[in-house]
């Protein structure tokens, strides 16, 4: 089991628009979204609604073990990111910090690990050690603290093996390969199956292993879900890291496990189109997740096993659309020398908090809700626009004297067009598409997509350019392009065909 992953996880939780593409000269600002959240209803048989004051949680994250087991290296950072993803992630704060154990051996490996330790610590999360017998009691503890407004949500980041007795069992921190010094799995969902609603993640592996073998080789304020229907479902839904007999893996690129990862993406909003993330959606987005990663780095099969409640399926997650994101800091004013050509507050990776983008002093700056420094892109910046959202992510254009660089919420350069270019904007036809790059060269209309330098098409016009408009010209609920020249006028669609009969010239791609 060297290099493997080990976890185990039982998760029991629980109009068409059209986007007017943000187009013309680059530094145009995008509308802002705002979504009604749904409300909380009266819990059908108690008359309550769900409450995370209510609920309980634990997190076990075991990297480090006594006598001769191997390290499970993320461990630690898979705890601790999914316990600061439930109580102050924004998106799935089910629990209330105060009510949050986590139960470790050993240190997160990654500097934002790191950082959200010392938030929960600081919100009154309890840091506890990890072994089977303290896991044990934890799991009784939490459990008995949840009432029937909320929710047990329990994890397990360590080793797991299936006994010579054909059960699942995971590993404290002075546990071995035996089924005596480790933690039963089905015993913690039977404690589990107390409360009404139960979440459970657990990222072990689940092959079979001897009894002899000694060690393996191989804050009040919450966006998260429109909790209606909450209390009206109940049920448990688990979800295992593998299937049986199979292995759970590390990623060391993003330092936590792959189900774990794949987890927290799917609370973090990735699963596509989804307004709320239910048990249901996130099972199907995770165990796609896992078996692309599987096939793609090790040649395996892979996926997970999940076994749901009938309407726990249903149970909400994480809400992917809120009412109004908040207000960014304006602390990063300190921290400017010179003038500031523009600023903007915008939610770039759909957390419901404002990052501000600045242009300033021809670098490009952006700051997080604290006015912290998230990235920057030193190369001089003439303006800069910010595109409409697409899975709640938002890409940045930025314009240079000679050219664009599009970049992700996070600072990584898509791609990199140098090349003279008048109006430059993006462009997103409906909200089923991707953002593209609009641009103009002369007598040439360009499309990019944002990785690609290559123009997904260019077109000569007659005559030169002088602006670009956004309109639905055949009224098919699919925004065009259309292209002014002092001549007239070319109506383009997305795949630059002309709409109106206009003269256009397709250029090789180059």
């Amino acid at each position: 089991m060297t290099g493997t992953r080990r976890w185990w996880t039982a998760l029991a939780v629980i109009a068409i628009a059209l986007a007017i593409g943000a187009v013309s000269r680059i530094g145009t600002t995008p509308g802002a979204r705002s979504v009604t959240p749904l409300p909380l209803l009266p819990d059908a048989k108690t008359g309550g609604t769900f409450d995370p004051a209510h609920s309980a949680a634990l997190f076990v994250g075991v990297r480090e073990f006594e006598g001769d087991v191997s390290l499970v290296r993320y461990a630690v950072d898979d705890a601790v990111d999914l316990a600061y993803a439930f109580s102050l992630g924004g998106r799935s704060e089910l629990v209330r910090p105060e009510r949050v154990v986590l139960a470790l051996s050993g240190q997160p490996q990654k500097e934002e690990s790191r950082k959200r330790l010392q938030k929960l610590r600081a919100a009154k999360a309890t840091i506890t050690s990890a072994t089977a017998e303290e896991v044990r009691a934890l799991v009784e503890e939490q459990t008995a603290r949840v009432a029937s407004t909320g929710i047990l949500i329990l994890s397990f980041a360590t080793h797991g093996f299936v006994g010579d007795d054909g059960v699942h069992y995971l590993l404290g921190r002075t546990s071995g390969f035996d089924a005596g010094s480790s933690l039963s799995a089905a015993q913690v969902l039977e404690v589990a199956s107390k409360a009404a609603r139960s979440l459970v993640l657990v990222d072990a592996c689940r092959e079979r292993v001897p009894s002899s073998s000694r060690s393996g080789d191989a804050g009040p304020r919450s966006t998260a879900p429109p909790l209606r229907t909450m209390t009206r479902t109940e049920g448990q839904a688990v979800f295992y890291a593998a299937m049986a007999g199979e292995y759970a893996f590390d990623d060391d690129e993003a330092m936590n496990g792959v189900f774990t990862r794949a987890v927290l993406e799917g609370l973090a909003c990735k699963v596509p189109s989804a307004r709320i993330v239910n048990a249901d959606r996130l099972q199907r987005y995770v165990h796609k997740r896992v078996r692309d990663w599987v096939q793609k780095k090790r040649r395996g099969k892979g996926g997970i096993q999940a076994s749901i409640d009938g309407e726990a399926r249903l149970l909400p997650l994480a809400n992917c659309h809120c009412n109004a994101p908040a207000a960014a800091s304006e602390a990063w004013r300190a921290s400017m020398l010179g003038p500031v050509a523009k600023a903007e507050a915008v939610d770039l990776d759909g957390d419901c908090r404002n990052e501000t983008i600045v242009n300033a002093g021809g670098a490009l700056h952006v700051f997080d809700a604290n006015g912290q420094p998230r990235w920057k892109a030193g190369e001089p910046v003439r303006e800069f626009q910010v595109g409409r959202p697409y899975s709640d992510r938002r890409p940045v254009l930025a314009l240079f004297p000679d050219g664009f660089s599009v970049f992700d919420d996070e600072g990584n350069a898509l791609s990199t067009v140098r090349r003279k270019l008048q109006n430059v904007g993006f462009f997103r036809p409906t909200t089923r598409h991707d953002n593209k790059i609009v641009a103009t060269s002369g007598d040439t209309v360009l499309l990019f997509r944002p990785k690609d330098p290559i123009p997904l098409w260019q077109l000569r016009v007659t005559g030169t350019i002088e602006a670009i408009e956004i309109l639905d010209y055949d009224d098919d609920e699919q925004l065009d392009l259309a292209v002014r020249m002092k001549e007239g006028r070319a109506v383009l669609d997305v795949d630059g065909h002309a709409l109106n009969g206009a003269k256009v010239d397709r250029l090789p791609r180059k």
